[in-house]
């Protein structure tokens, strides 16, 4: 469920409690595996050069410009360079490759070690599993705690406890299998929270008429982390031989680095439209509701409304009830392709070696 009554430039649809940016990222979600205040950077988008700024009008008044001006005005009026250009953006984008990256070697050097000192397929699968409950029982009740929350801070607070929990990993599963289990299940855990808040905070950062390329972009740069990353993921942890702790170590790396990039970003201030008695007010709020309690002006809605809202209104979109419940099914052969997949490549390649490690990641 969305915030009520969200900002004006937003366009929550009426209702849902679902701004576009939500509505269009919703169908594309996937299911987690582990995880997946202050000054910000001031973005470039919002500066604009003297001389381009009066060739542009130039152009919209139809005199002659110089080809390569005129090409250099064409390029940034496109909606990737604009955002290329947006230094918020681009700090979220680059975050989340870099995060998702350490996940990917984070996934394979977890199956791979704890196969190779339990040498017990259903240890493997007991591991994935603690990986995957999280999102039945969180994903639903996640996006509307992070609606309450301070989403810049959800999102920096997620990375660095995740990069905590991470190095914890390898300890715990030298010192005993059943101690990884309960973290495993932790990072994910926080990952849930991570996901809604990124989502939501989005159409803070770029331009109503920029949101669709933007949730293009996000969804290339989690494609490129699973097309790209993987193979990079089974060769760096093939190298690694029986050195699988420097794996976890990278990936708690890759958090710090996503938590910098997103602690350096400028949020714009929630606008909210409250109703106060028969007059209407925009107030500019950051964070959690302020104005609660005030009189004349409405109260907001409780965990328990949001979770209504938000499934009466999955309840009539056919479309996104079909497409969540196969993706529910879908966990099922997800998981069981994960697990069989470590056991298969091991006997392809045979016993002797960890170059089943690089045939996981690839297959």
């Amino acid at each position: 469920a969305g915030e009520r009554g969200a900002a004006a430039g937003l366009g929550v649809r009426p209702g849902t409690g679902l701004t576009p940016g939500l509505q269009e990222a919703a169908a594309l979600e996937r299911p987690l595996v582990m995880g997946a205040g202050g000054m910000g950077m001031s973005s470039p988008a919002q500066v604009t050069l003297v001389s381009e700024g009066a060739a542009a009008a130039a152009v919209q008044a139809g005199i002659a410009v110089p080809r390569r001006l005129a090409l250099r005005l064409s390029l940034r009026r496109h909606p990737y360079v604009r955002l290329a250009l947006n230094g918020s953006f681009s700090a979220l984008w680059a975050g989340q490759v870099i995060s998702l990256f350490g996940d990917r070697v984070n996934q394979i050097a977890l199956g791979a070690f704890v196969y190779e000192l339990t040498d017990s397929p259903f240890a493997v699968a007991l591991t994935f599993f603690m990986a995957t409950i999280p999102n039945l029982l969180f994903s639903p009740i996640a996006g509307a705690f992070v609606d309450r929350w301070d989403q810049k801070q959800v999102l920096v607070v997620s990375d660095i406890l995740r990069a905590a929990l991470v190095l914890l990993v390898p300890v715990a599963v030298l010192t005993n299998i059943w101690l990884a289990y309960p973290l495993v299940f932790l990072i994910t855990t926080v990952s849930i929270f991570f996901r809604p808040a990124r989502v939501a905070i989005l159409p803070r950062l770029v331009p109503k008429t920029d949101l669709l390329s933007a949730n293009a972009a996000m969804w290339v740069g989690e494609t490129l982390a699973d097309v790209v990353n993987y193979p990079i993921a089974g060769l760096f942890v093939v190298f690694l031989a029986g050195s699988l702790p420097i794996a976890f170590w990278f990936d708690a790396a890759t958090y710090l680095v996503s938590a910098a990039l997103l602690a350096a970003i400028a949020v714009p201030p929630m606008v909210r439209r409250l109703r106060g008695g028969t007059n209407e007010a925009d107030e500019a709020i950051d964070g959690v509701d302020g104005a609660e309690g005030e009189a004349g002006i409405d109260s907001p809605p409780t965990i328990v409304a949001d979770l209504k809202a938000g499934w009466a209104f999955l309840r009539h979109e056919t479309v996104l009830l079909a497409n969540t419940l196969q993706g529910t099914a879908g966990q099922f052969a997800i998981g069981i392709v994960t697990v069989a997949s470590i056991i298969l490549a091991k006997q392809i390649t045979g016993s002797d070696g960890n170059e089943y490690r690089a045939t996981y990641a690839f297959m």
